[in-house]
Parts: C-alpha cells; sequence; structure tokens
C-alpha cells in the first residue's frame, strides 16, 4: 500500500494499512510550544513528524535532539520559510533545503531527515527534484485545522476529528506564532483518536 501522491508526486497519505493517522507539527522548533507539544505527545505509541525551519533548529539544538530522543521524526521544513521559494533559482532551493539539513545534523549527526515540507505547502517540480537530491521526500497533508489562525483549541479539535479517515496526515504548528490552541487541542485529540482505533504513524516514503 504505497502512499497516495498528488500530481506532484506530494504524499497525502500514511501509506499504512488499518486506521492510521500522522501528526506532522511545522514551523518550529519553539523554546515555548515545542516542549509542550513533546509533553503531550509523551504517551505509548504516540510518534509525531516535526517539519522543522532551519533557522529555529540552528536557534534551539537542544530542542531538535529531543523530539528525535523522544522517538520522534524530522522533516526538513526549509531554512527562512520563504513562501514562494518554488519560483526561486535552484542554488537559493539548495540554500534553504540543504542549508536545514546541515543544521539539524548540527544538533542530531547522521540522523535520516525522510521528508520535506514546502513553506506554506507551495510545492513544485523544481523544488521537489532539489529535494529528492537530499533524498527527501515532498509531504503535503489531508487535513488541515488552520491553527495558525488561533481559532480556538474547540475548533481545532473538531475540524481534526471531522477530517481524519484511515491515513489521514494532520497539519498542525509547533512553531511560528502563539501556538497555545494547538497545545491546549492535543491531548483530547490523541485521547479521542486513540479511543477510536487509531495508531500514529510517521508516514511511508
Amino acid at each position: 500500500l504505497p502512499p497516495q501522491r498528488d500530481a506532484l508526486g506530494v504524499i497525502t497519505t500514511t501509506g499504512l494499512p488499518g486506521k492510521t493517522v500522522a501528526l506532522t507539527f511545522d514551523d518550529g522548533p519553539s523554546a515555548v510550544y515545542t516542549p509542550q507539544v513533546l509533553e503531550v505527545l509523551d504517551t505509548p505509541g504516540v510518534t509525531a513528524l516535526f517539519c522543522v525551519v532551519g533557522s529555529a533548529a540552528q536557534a534551539h539544538p537542544e530542542i531538535i535532539e529531543d523530539i528525535v530522543d523522544r522517538g520522534h521524526a524530522l522533516c526538513d521544513h526549509t531554512i527562512s520559510h520563504d513562501l514562494k521559494l518554488s519560483t526561486r533559482d535552484e542554488q537559493r532551493m539548495r540554500d534553504e533545503i540543504g542549508g536545514t539539513l546541515d543544521r539539524i545534523h548540527a544538533a542530531v549527526p547522521e540522523i535520516e531527515v525522510p521528508f520535506f515540507r514546502a513553506p506554506g505547502g507551495y510545492f513544485s517540480a523544481g523544488v521537489n527534484t532539489v529535494a529528492a537530491s537530499y533524498d527527501q521526500e515532498p509531504l503535503g497533508w489531508s487535513v488541515d485545522p488552520k491553527d495558525w489562525r488561533e481559532p480556538g483549541a474547540d475548533r481545532i479539535y473538531a475540524t481534526v476529528m471531522a477530517g481524519v479517515t484511515p491515513g489521514s496526515i494532520v497539519l498542525l504548528h509547533d512553531g511560528g506564532g502563539d501556538q497555545s490552541d494547538t497545545v491546549a487541542a492535543l491531548d483530547d485529540v490523541i485521547s479521542a483518536l486513540d479511543d477510536a482505533g487509531y495508531e500514529f504513524v510517521i508516514p511511508k516514503t
């Protein structure tokens, strides 16, 4: 069961059989919110994927270490979160994607970073080709509660629970702004998905 992909080859499902769901967190690490997210995730059987921004990884290498030490996986989300990255020249793309990989490896040498997520989800054939040169698969999502808009914990919870089906990839944020709503919703989301028989997984490449 390979993961489903869109027209650009971007992964949109976990690619694993049964009731699986992938929780992904973008725009961190944040000194405030990522440790809170990690505490909530510290439940047996819950693994998540953190799509980290290179500048934040450089600022908080100890949090990158903590993410990995707790058994979670990493995804490359570029150095500067340039929403127009897909329109830039190849060297700029390499600087953004390869530079983030370098900063991750400065904190956790040898760790695999199997995924790339374009800022804002603005993938292109060009940016995906550059990511592939670093052995990174383009990773999208299928459920987006737009938590960065700070809609409130109840709304985030309701949107996730209404959207998740077997194989869903959920987009959440642990950095890039005030993510206290996300932290507040997360425990209930995990409990409800667990009660519904979901297994928390890292997507297949």
